[in-house]
C-alpha cells in the first residue's frame, strides 16, 4: 500500500500509538502526527505539508460529535476526514456523512478489516464536502489564506493572541501579524471590526462547549 501523512487526533494514547504501529506496518514509508485534541490537531493539520489524511475520534475532550469535522474542513477546505468510533450505529454514520466526512471506521473490526476499509477510503474519490445548512463555510471568504481563516476564526471565539497561538502551534508574533493582514484584506480598523464582518458575513463559529 502506498505511504500517505497521517494525523491521528485521539484522546487515548495507547490506541492512538497501536493505530501508528498498524498503519506503520500497512503503509511503509507514511509519516504519523498525533494529537490529543481537536485545538492541536487542528494547529498539526494547518502546518502539515502535504495535507494530511485525518483519523478522527468523534468523542475528544474538547469536540464532539460531527462538530471536530466542520471545524477542520472549515478551516482546511477539502481536507480527507475519516471518522473514529467504537459506536457505529447507523443514524451516527449518516449524520457524520452529511457533516462532510469522507468515510467511517469502528474502532471494534479487526485489524485486518479496518486496514482493508482504510485502504478502501483512501483510494475511494472525495465526495463534496458540505457544512450542515444551517452553517455558513469560512470558504466564502477566499481573500484570506487558510491560516488566516483559522485566526479569525479563533478571534471569533474571543481568544487573545497568545491562546491563538498556543491553539495552532505558531509564535505569539506570527499571530499579530496575521491579524493585521486579516484587518487590511478585510479593509477594517481593528480585530473587533474584523471580528463583526466575519460574523456578518454569515461565518458562525460554534462553541467548543
Amino acid at each position: 500500500m502506498a505511504a500517505n501523512v497521517f494525523l491521528i487526533i485521539d484522546d487515548h494514547p495507547i490506541f492512538s500509538q497501536a493505530l501508528v504501529t498498524l498503519l506503520g506496518d500497512a503503509f511503509p514509508g507514511s509519516k504519523f502526527l498525533t494529537a490529543g485534541t481537536l485545538d492541536q490537531g487542528r494547529g498539526l493539520l494547518l502546518s502539515s505539508s502535504p495535507p494530511p489524511i485525518v483519523l478522527l475520534d468523534i468523542n475528544l475532550p474538547d469536540s464532539k460529535g460531527a462538530h471536530g469535522a466542520r471545524e477542520l474542513i472549515r478551516v482546511m477546505p477539502g481536507v480527507k476526514i475519516i471518522a473514529l468510533s467504537a459506536e457505529d450505529a447507523p443514524d451516527r454514520q449518516t449524520r457524520l456523512l452529511r457533516s462532510g466526512v469522507h468515510g467511517f471506521l469502528s474502532k471494534t473490526v479487526q485489524p485486518d478489516i479496518f486496514i482493508a476499509k482504510l485502504n478502501e477510503l483512501i483510494r475511494a474519490q472525495m465526495r463534496t464536502q458540505r457544512i450542515d445548512s444551517q452553517q455558513t463555510s469560512v470558504g466564502q471568504f477566499e481573500f484570506l489564506s487558510e491560516r488566516q481563516k483559522a485566526v479569525i476564526i479563533e478571534l471569533a471565539r474571543g481568544r487573545s493572541n497568545k491562546e491563538i497561538a498556543l491553539s495552532l502551534g505558531i509564535g505569539a508574533e506570527t499571530v499579530k501579524t496575521h491579524v493585521s493582514e486579516i484587518i487590511r484584506r478585510l479593509n477594517v480598523r481593528n480585530r473587533a471590526e474584523a471580528i463583526r464582518h466575519f460574523m456578518m458575513r454569515g461565518a458562525i463559529i460554534e462553541s467548543n462547549e
